[in-house]
């Protein structure tokens, strides 16, 4: 501690000990003292609450638009100035990015951006590493089973699967969501644009 800090505290607590002196007959010290001691108390708990309520009102599920850094509806034009060339083009309806490990050439994940009359359908993340947080969709992410995601976000709008039921995709109409599902738990997930239609399952896949 400074001579000047020592001066400081010095004098605030001579201060205290003057106006005590003087108004010990005239104020309810112990009254005071408590509001001292339950002031702080209550903006703690206060923060507090407002802490939690926050974390709680952003985890909410609302519907999504945008994910990967590209939202659904942007052309192609858009795609291109965000991510750059894609990795490979199927027909240059559906775009591939392979998301790499910061520190190492392994590929973590996969981003896949399908297009329709020239405009973003739907965004699609497979990941192959545990994701991100970032690359999480309300904190389901690869792994999450059927009964969480229900939990989380309620009953799904479809349910279709593929031709020997191995796999099953669930689109959730309400928040522009859809998962695929294998051996019970989740392989990739994304957003789609609902205005454009249900999601299908390809019955090969």
């Amino acid at each position: 501690m400074s001579i000047g800090t020592g001066i400081f505290l010095a004098a605030i607590l001579l201060s205290i000990t003057i106006i005590f002196t003087v108004t010990r007959h005239n104020w309810n010290w112990k009254k005071i003292t408590a509001y001292l001691i339950a002031a702080p108390i209550a903006l703690a708990a206060a923060l507090l609450a407002s802490t939690f309520a926050y974390q709680y009102i952003s985890s909410l599920p609302t519907k999504m638009n945008r994910f990967q850094d590209v939202s659904l509806g942007a052309s192609k034009e858009d795609v291109l100035f965000i991510k750059g060339e894609p990795a490979k083009r199927e027909n240059d309806s559906r775009w591939t990015y392979k998301n790499n490990d910061l520190y190492s050439e392994n590929v973590q994940s996969e981003t896949v951006i399908k297009f329709k009359d020239g405009h973003v359908q739907y965004i699609l993340h497979v990941p192959y590493l545990e994701p991100k947080i970032n690359d999480r969709i309300f904190g389901i992410s690869k792994g999450t089973t059927i009964d969480e995601i229900t939990e989380k976000l309620g009953t799904h709008s479809e349910m279709n699967a593929n031709s020997d039921g191995t796999a099953r995709l669930y689109t959730y109409e309400k928040y522009n969501l859809f998962f695929g599902l294998s051996k019970g738990s989740v392989d990739i997930y994304g957003i789609y644009d609902s205005k454009l239609g249900p999601l299908k399952l390809s019955k090969q896949e």
